[in-house]
């Protein structure tokens, strides 16, 4: 399958390698198979809904997203949190 295509925008071209909920899905069954944790990076509020994982990956980008890190501790789930280059200031 080829994943790119010069005369496509870089929208265009995420867009198309993006995964559907129903692929989404049928990973998360798969891991459970297999005795792994599913876990998600969520961008977003209805996010970190989505899949009822047992642990969150939060993306570095976020890391100034006070709201967000909070809606995400009040799950009282595990979370990774990426920091990237960022400092306690």
């Amino acid at each position: 399958m080829e994943t790119t295509d010069k005369r496509l925008s870089q929208y265009e071209m995420l867009k198309n390698l993006e995964l559907s909920f129903d692929q989404f899905r049928q990973i998360q069954v798969k891991c459970k198979e297999v005795g792994l944790h599913f876990l998600s990076t969520p961008y977003n509020l209805s996010g970190v809904e989505v899949f009822g994982v047992t642990a969150y990956k939060i993306a570095s980008a976020q890391l100034v997203e006070h709201p967000f890190l909070e809606y995400v501790a009040k799950k009282n789930k595990p979370v990774i949190l990426s920091t990237g280059m960022a400092t306690m200031e």
